[in-house]
């Protein structure tokens, strides 16, 4: 008879296969348990790397900020940080060299190392957030669309690029009347920013916060440093990019912004820029007649606050 695991013959009746040491009738099953086993745990490896890397937290700043870089290496810039209290969203996990990297935003990731961020698994964030609108890619810039409220009025947002998959999004209107803070400070420290990325974005929902991307802006004047932003004003470069010309800069003042004290003038109220005039410790804001103006308002002066935000709008 021929053993049925080498194939050589052995004498009729022995236990085992003098040339392979097996049972001569009994075909063994080693070797694809063996397979079987590295393919269970290969696909367990896979699922939870694929769970642990699918965006499911958010990180709390625990510093007073801590630093972003543009990709996930200590060889990549620095581009900014993100600051003590903000809570962000984790888009996915990223290996680098020798180390780990949460990505919180297009080109912005902070090393998962930092002793200063704390991780919180949150089963209900998604991965991918996006605004579940019929035909919303296919938006013309200059549409209009509502997203989101603010003091109990469902926002209007102007379209102001579209790439497919995400959106800039500025108010259609000048929302509030208030200055941009109290004492000479970059936009990074400024009482605007915080307040546009904690107090007006509380009003919107959670699904609404997590279709809004954070977005490395920097303000492009007096070297200052970048940031990590959900919700922002308009640069000085960027209002000339997609705002390009008067017209389009134009925007009335809603009802809470007039109650603050809102000028209007032809039905168009002057709004804040991030960007600030170092040299004369003014901030840019764009005039009732959609001119930029450098030299009139100090950061103590009120004036309109237009957000911008970018918005994913597709998986």
């Amino acid at each position: 008879m021929k053993c049925i695991n080498c194939g050589n013959e052995v004498e009729s009746g022995v236990a085992y296969c003098p040339h392979c040491g097996k049972r001569p009738d009994k075909k063994s099953y080693r070797l694809l348990v063996i397979i079987l086993a590295v393919l269970v745990v290969c696909l367990l490896f896979f699922f939870l790397r694929g769970k642990a890397d699918s965006g499911h937290y958010h990180l709390e700043v625990r510093a007073e900020k801590v630093k972003v870089r543009s990709g996930a290496d200590d060889s990549y810039d620095h581009v900014g940080y993100i600051y003590q209290d903000e809570i962000i969203d984790v888009i996915s996990v990223v290996k680098g060299s020798g180390k780990t990297y949460y990505q919180i935003g297009e080109n912005a990731f902070v090393a998962s190392e930092d002793r200063n961020l704390k991780v919180v698994e949150c089963d209900e964030c998604s991965a991918h957030p996006y605004i579940a609108m019929t035909k919303l890619s296919s938006m013309d810039i200059g549409s209009k669309l509502n997203f989101g409220e603010y003091e109990g009025k469902e926002l209007s947002w102007l379209v102001c690029e579209n790439t497919g998959k995400e959106m800039l999004l500025v108010s259609a209107e000048v929302i509030d009347y208030r200055p941009f803070d109290a004492v000479f400070k970059t936009w990074a420290d400024s009482n605007i920013r915080s307040w546009l990325n904690n107090e007006f974005l509380s009003s919107f929902d959670k699904a609404e916060i997590q279709a809004i991307i954070n977005v490395v802006n920097n303000t492009e004047r007096n070297n200052e440093e970048s940031t990590v932003d959900r919700a922002f004003l308009l640069s000085e470069s960027e209002v000339e990019l997609y705002l390009s010309n008067n017209s389009l800069r134009l925007a009335d003042a809603s009802q809470n912004a007039i109650n603050n004290g809102a000028e209007v003038k032809n039905g168009s109220c002057p709004y804040f820029l991030r960007t600030l005039n170092g040299d004369d410790q003014k901030v840019l804001i764009v005039k009732s007649s959609g001119d930029i103006a450098y030299n009139s308002h100090t950061v103590e002066d009120a004036c309109g606050i237009r957000p911008a935000i970018w918005v994913r709008i597709s998986k």
